[in-house]
């Protein structure tokens, strides 16, 4: 090879090295520190927040639904693996980094999107970023946050006869009382897909304890689970009480959002009295067995009518003992009683109404009324029948 061709070469692949690594954007983000009011604004602070890690994605639909690829936000790489994104982090002491973005997007139509989070705090999420080319843009800054207070709705109690449902506690025969409990953090970001690797930053953590009182107000059985309760979502908690003794009961079961995404959090409880547990199974006597009261929105707005729903089962017990072929049950009518009442106990709606026979002796049934709150408040709600 002669000299020029020697220095014709290597200028060629200088030019080409140099083409390849300019190949990108690059955006300075910041990361502070935001707080979720109880009316749902942010408060945002110049607080900065260190050690953030932050993934993304290509978004293959509306509000990244679907995403088709990862990106490695360190060079502006396209990633396969959706399931593994390369995490870009601040560093523990930085609350600024650099994000690169590819030069060429590979779906104009729906963008990038991005998760910022940091055990402890709510993420934040990025969605539609459309930078192509090449070179630096201006400095974008992400809040991250927590809720001032949190409050995780619970209702649906079902306390049931473990070995038989439709006949009420029997002593020494197990109970099964289950919860219904609401997460404290709705989904509010732009991005629809949440990651698998990062599942967990979008759950709360939520203690339930179930207590069971008798007629002298003694706690006869207390037991605790701590669940993680996705964004938006609910999950039911299962119990197991066993009573000793006949007589009347009442168990309350209690949600604590205990996150440390939460500043703060307001206890909520659901409750059931007059609780008959029988030395055995109930004869010549009727007997109704009401469960599963939940309202269609635990946390409904001013005026907004809201469906409150329960089971119910009432049958008549012959004179017969409970496992000879002569023992029968028959479904019969009730009357039921629904009551409201709001923080200062006073009743702010009433009704009674008679409902008919249940359509077989073994399964219950679903009722339910309207209502609608005309004022903020926490309200009681009570079915009786």
């Amino acid at each position: 090879m002669n000299i020029r061709n020697l220095i014709f070469t290597i200028f060629l692949t200088l030019i080409l090295t140099i083409s390849i690594t300019s190949a990108t954007v690059t955006e300075p983000n910041i990361m502070r520190y935001g707080e979720i009011l109880t009316d749902g604004n942010v408060l945002k602070t110049t607080d900065p927040i260190t050690d953030v890690n932050i993934i993304g994605f290509v978004c293959s639909s509306e509000n990244c639904i679907t995403v088709s690829h990862a990106l490695d936000l360190s060079n502006g790489n396209i990633v396969a693996d959706i399931n593994n994104a390369p995490v870009l982090t601040t560093g523990a002491s930085n609350n600024t980094v650099n994000v690169v973005y590819p030069t060429t997007h590979p779906n104009t139509e729906y963008g990038y999107g991005l998760y910022f989070y940091k055990n402890g705090y709510i993420p934040n999420e990025r969605a539609e970023i459309d930078w192509a080319g090449t070179g630096t843009v201006d400095p974008w800054t992400n809040y991250l946050t927590k809720k001032r207070s949190c409050i995780a709705p619970i209702n649906n109690l079902t306390v049931l006869n473990a070995a038989q449902a439709n006949i009420p506690l029997i002593i020494n025969i197990d109970a099964s009382l289950d919860a219904t409990t609401y997460s404290a953090i709705e989904s509010a970001g732009p991005l629809e897909h949440v990651p698998s690797q990062i599942e967990d930053q979008y759950s709360v953590e939520t203690t339930v304890t179930m207590t069971v009182y008798n007629s002298s107000d003694d706690v006869v059985y207390t037991d605790s689970s701590v669940e993680l309760i996705p964004y938006s979502d609910s999950i039911t908690v299962e119990f197991i009480w066993t009573p000793a003794e006949a007589g009347t009961y009442k168990i309350i079961a209690t949600s604590t959002a205990t996150d440390t995404k939460c500043l703060s959090s307001d206890p909520q409880t659901t409750e059931k009295s007059d609780i008959l547990v029988y030395a055995e199974a109930p004869r010549n006597e009727c007997y109704t067995i009401l469960n599963g009261l939940s309202a269609s929105d635990p946390q409904p707005e001013i005026n907004e009518q809201v469906t409150i729903s329960y089971t119910k089962i009432s049958n008549h017990a012959n004179d017969e003992v409970m496992g000879t072929g002569s023992y029968v049950l028959t479904p019969t009518e009730t009357d039921v009683t629904y009551t409201i009442k709001d923080s200062s106990d006073a009743t702010v709606y009433s009704d009674t109404e008679t409902i008919s026979a249940n359509s077989n002796a073994i399964d219950a049934e679903t009722y339910s009324f309207e209502w609608t709150p005309q004022t903020p408040d926490t309200y009681t709600v009570t079915v009786t029948g």
